[in-house]
């Protein structure tokens, strides 16, 4: 899984892998309907400024100021969500240029309030979907790394069991080198400490939750 190439932020990646992730921020690509919904969401947000600096200039309202005529905010906000143009919701003929403004205003804060929520929804719906067709790369590099862990492990316990040694035959670490002494992070990679497991823990921990344990053994 691992390859030397030119230095770069992903030179320790294959051609293969860097090529099977898929790109969601590409135009064109599987992330397509997210980048529709977050530009969905810009346009009326932007819209919803113009109508206020518009409103902000108008005159004509009723006594309470709002249009005699009342509108469906909900089903206006669907037509916007559907694609429909913000400037087809106009008041009739005999209402003020300020009515018109206000049922836009209502039907696009309506629309913004359902079209924060699209692009978070459909990556819960696209991101899974794409990591489930990267599976057999995942778990290579789980693999990888579960297989360096257990050797470093063993590399660690080895190493304790030498300065036991040491210890036994009155070696003792206060007069040892610094080097030939247990530092503080070998220990905790070894038992584990307050802020981290142990890595033998860690090992069991990656392996469930990937899935490796149950693999192997139905083999």
């Amino acid at each position: 899984m691992l390859k030397t190439k030119k230095k770069d932020e992903f030179d320790l990646l294959d051609e293969e892998v860097i090529e099977a992730v898929p790109d969601l921020q590409k135009p064109g690509g599987p992330g397509q309907p997210i980048i529709d919904a977050g530009n969905l969401l810009h346009r009326l947000q932007d819209a919803k400024k113009k109508i206020i600096a518009e409103l902000s200039g108008c005159t004509g309202q009723d006594s309470i100021g709002r249009p005699a005529v009342k509108y469906d905010a909900g089903a206006d906000a669907e037509l916007l969500l559907s694609g429909a143009a913000i400037e087809s919701l106009t008041a009739p003929v005999e209402e003020s240029r300020r009515s018109s403004l206000l049922r836009q205003l209502r039907a696009v804060e309506c629309a913004i309030s359902n079209a924060e929520y699209r692009p978070v929804a459909l990556e819960t719906q696209i991101i899974p979907e794409e990591c489930a067709k990267l599976t057999d790369i995942a778990l290579g590099f789980v693999r990888d790394t579960i297989g360096a862990c257990e050797h470093l492990l063993v590399c660690l316990k080895a190493q304790a069991q030498f300065h036991r040694l040491l210890e036994k035959r009155g070696l003792r670490e206060p007069m040892r080198p610094y080097w030939m002494r247990d530092w503080a992070i070998e220990n905790s990679l070894r038992s584990g400490d307050d802020y981290r497991p142990s890595l033998e823990r860690f090992v069991k921990d990656k392996s469930e939750a990937a899935g490796i344990e149950l693999e192997e053994r139905s083999r």
